[in-house]
């Protein structure tokens, strides 16, 4: 048996286009989140956490009084958990998609 000769790491890696195309699908997603961020702290909504891994980055806010001034909200999760009925809303904003948690409505 002869040993075969590792190939060279350049074959494992992506061309350098499609890698390209990635930081640019990042980049584009980081200003939308970016865009949405300041016109939620205009509002004084406090963002909790942040998925850039999505295609529509989703920026989870607090739930508090100024989240109707967002607009029109569309509840998507139904449920129950140790703090009572929960319902997850989302909207649209800036080309994200914002949701916050209601507990015990």
């Amino acid at each position: 048996m002869t040993a075969t000769q590792p190939q060279p790491l350049r074959t494992f890696l992506p061309p350098v286009r499609r890698s390209e195309e990635s930081h640019q699908r990042y980049a584009t997603r980081m200003l939308r989140v970016a865009a949405a961020i300041e016109r939620l702290a205009d509002l004084d909504i406090d963002v909790r956490g942040i998925d850039l891994d999505r295609p529509k980055p989703v920026i989870t806010i607090a739930n508090c009084a100024a989240v109707r001034h967002l607009g029109y909200a569309v509840p998507y999760v139904f449920g129950h958990d140790r703090r009572g009925r929960m319902r997850r809303y989302q909207v649209q904003l800036e080309g994200c998609r914002v949701e916050w948690d209601v507990v015990g409505h």
